[in-house]
C-alpha cells in the first residue's frame, strides 16, 4: 500500500471520527477538508482588524522586512491611499522574491494561481494596486486574492522561511463604503478557512474590542461575545503600545533609577490596562507592539541605550508571535477536537449563566409567592382574631341582654296585679274605710320602699359581674 493510499485512508478516519464525535455531542460541526500531513502543510494565517490598526506593518515585520525599509514598502502598499481609509484592496499574501522588482499573481476562487508578473519599476508597480482597488470598488475583482512579491533586498538577513501564511485583509470600517462589498466577502471566505486569526488593534482603540457593535463589524455573529476565550484561534496584537503616556513616563526615569526592565514595565501596563478590564474570561496570547510612524517617534525621542532596549523588545515580540503561531496546530483532527472544545466550554457557561438566570427567576417568584402566602396568612390570622373578638362581643351584648331582662323581670311590676292583691288583702280585714286607707298607704310605701332596696341590689349585682 503507498504512501498516497494510507495518507488518503488516514484522512478518511479523521473526518469519521469528528463527525462522531459531534454527533455524540450533538453538535453540527463537519469537517470538509482535513489535511493528511498537517505537521508539514502550511497553516493559514488571517490579519484584520479596523483601517489605520497598523495591521499591514506589523505583518510587514513579522514577514522580515528590514526595519530601515518597513516605511517605505508599507508607503508602497498603500499606492497613494489617504488616511482613514485601508491601505490593503483585497486580500494579500506577501511573498519574499530574488527578484529586483515588486510582483504580483492572482489566485482564483478555484485556488488556481496564475503566472506572476514582476514590474519594471515601483512606480508602475504602484499604479497596478491603483487599478486593482478601482476594480474592488467597482466589484470588478473576480479573483479571492494577490499574492505580491517583495525583493529579498528589502528583508532582514536573519529573516527565516515560515510555515505559515500570512493573509493581510482589508480594514474594517473604512470611509470607502464601496470596499464593503468586497470586504464583506473576503471576511465570510477566509475566517472559514483560517487556523490562526491574528486581530491588530491600536492600544489607544482597544476598549472598542469590548463593543460588541464594533466587533460586529470584525467577527462572524457566532464569535462577537466569545471570541476573547478561543485561545486554540484568535491571537491578540496591540500596537502604538510603545507610546502609551505611561511609558513615556517611563523613559523620562533615569535607568539607573527604574525599578522594572521595559519589557516588565510594559507587561504591567498591558495587564492593567487591556486584559484585566476584559474580565476572568480572556484567555488570548497578547503581543504588545509597535509599528511604523509611532514607533520611530518613539525610537527619535531616546537616547542609545534606551532604543536598542526598544528594539530588541520588538524583535523578541515578532519571535514570539512567529513561535506562537508555528507551534499551533493546522486543520487536523487534535486541533479541530480543541477548537471545539473551547467553543463547548464557552456554550456550556453561557448555558450555565441561562440556568442561573432562569433560577434566580423562579426563585424570585418563589419569594414572591411566599410572601404573598405570608401576607394572606396573616390577614386570614387577622381576621380569625376579628372573628373570635366579634364572637366575645357577641357573647357580652347576650350576657348584657339577659342581665337587662333579668333587671326588666324585677322591674317590672303590673299595677292592676298588685292594686287587685292588696285589693284582697284589705277586703279580708275588717278595717274601717279610714283605717283602711291608712293601711294601703302604709302598704304602698312598704312596697315602694322595698322595690328601691331591691333595684338598689341588682345594680350592686350588675355593678359586680362587670
Amino acid at each position: 500500500m503507498d504512501f498516497e493510499v494510507l495518507s488518503a485512508e488516514r484522512n478518511l478516519w479523521q473526518v469519521k471520527t469528528f463527525d462522531k464525535i459531534s454527533q455524540t455531542l450533538g453538535l453540527s460541526e463537519k469537517l470538509d477538508n482535513l489535511e493528511s500531513s498537517p505537521e508539514d502543510s502550511q497553516k493559514n494565517v488571517i490579519v484584520f482588524g479596523m483601517t489605520q490598526a497598523g495591521k499591514t506593518c506589523m505583518l510587514l515585520a513579522v514577514a522580515g522586512i528590514a526595519f530601515e525599509h518597513q516605511e517605505y514598502v508599507e508607503t508602497l502598499l498603500r499606492a497613494g491611499q489617504q488616511k482613514g481609509n485601508s491601505s490593503t484592496s483585497t486580500a494579500i499574501i506577501y511573498h519574499k522574491t530574488t527578484k529586483d522588482n515588486f510582483g504580483i499573481s492572482y489566485v482564483s476562487n478555484d485556488e488556481e494561481t496564475s503566472q506572476p508578473v514582476f514590474f519594471s519599476s515601483d512606480n508602475e508597480f504602484k499604479e497596478k494596486l491603483v487599478a486593482i482597488r478601482q476594480k474592488v470598488e467597482a466589484n470588478q475583482h473576480p479573483d479571492a486574492r494577490l499574492n505580491i512579491y517583495i525583493p529579498s533586498k528589502y528583508f532582514a538577513n536573519t529573516q527565516t522561511k515560515h510555515n505559515f501564511n500570512i493573509i493581510d485583509l482589508p480594514g474594517a470600517g473604512s470611509r470607502n463604503t464601496k470596499e464593503f462589498t468586497h470586504v464583506e466577502m473576503l471576511r465570510s471566505r477566509y475566517f472559514n478557512a483560517a487556523h490562526v486569526k491574528i486581530i491588530v488593534c491600536s492600544i489607544e482603540d482597544v476598549q472598542s474590542l469590548q463593543n460588541p457593535n464594533d466587533m460586529k463589524m470584525l467577527l462572524p455573529e457566532s464569535d462577537v461575545r466569545t471570541w476573547q476565550a478561543l485561545r486554540t484561534e484568535y491571537i491578540l496584537v496591540l500596537t502604538s503600545s510603545y507610546s502609551m503616556e505611561s511609558i513615556k513616563k517611563y523613559f523620562s526615569v533615569p535607568k539607573s533609577m527604574r525599578t522594572q526592565s521595559f519589557e516588565e514595565a510594559l507587561a504591567d501596563k498591558i495587564k492593567s490596562e487591556v486584559i484585566m478590564p476584559f474580565g476572568e474570561n480572556f484567555n488570548l496570547e497578547v503581543f504588545p507592539f509597535d509599528v511604523g510612524e509611532s514607533f520611530e517617534t518613539l525610537c527619535r525621542s531616546l537616547n542609545k541605550e534606551d532604543r536598542l532596549e526598544v528594539e530588541n523588545l520588538r524583535n523578541k515580540t515578532i519571535e514570539r508571535l512567529t513561535s506562537s503561531i508555528e507551534h499551533r496546530k493546522g486543520n487536523s483532527l487534535l486541533s479541530t477536537i480543541e477548537k471545539m472544545n473551547d467553543r463547548f466550554k464557552i456554550a456550556s457557561q453561557k448555558q450555565k449563566r441561562e440556568i442561573e438566570a432562569k433560577k434566580l427567576s423562579l426563585e424570585k417568584k418563589l419569594n414572591s409567592l411566599l410572601k404573598d402566602k405570608g401576607t394572606k396568612e396573616e390577614k386570614l390570622g387577622n381576621l380569625e382574631e376579628s372573628r373570635s373578638n366579634i364572637n366575645n362581643q357577641l357573647n357580652e351584648l347576650e350576657a348584657c341582654k339577659s342581665k337587662v331582662e333579668l333587671a326588666n323581670s324585677f322591674f317590672s311590676f303590673d299595677k292592676p296585679s298588685i292594686n287587685n292583691i292588696l285589693w284582697q288583702h284589705l277586703t279580708k280585714t275588717k278595717l274601717k274605710d279610714k283605717d283602711r286607707s291608712n293601711y294601703l298607704n302604709a302598704l304602698k310605701e312598704s312596697l315602694i320602699q322595698k322595690e328601691a332596696e331591691q333595684r338598689r341590689r341588682i345594680i350592686e349585682a350588675l355593678n359586680a359581674t362587670g
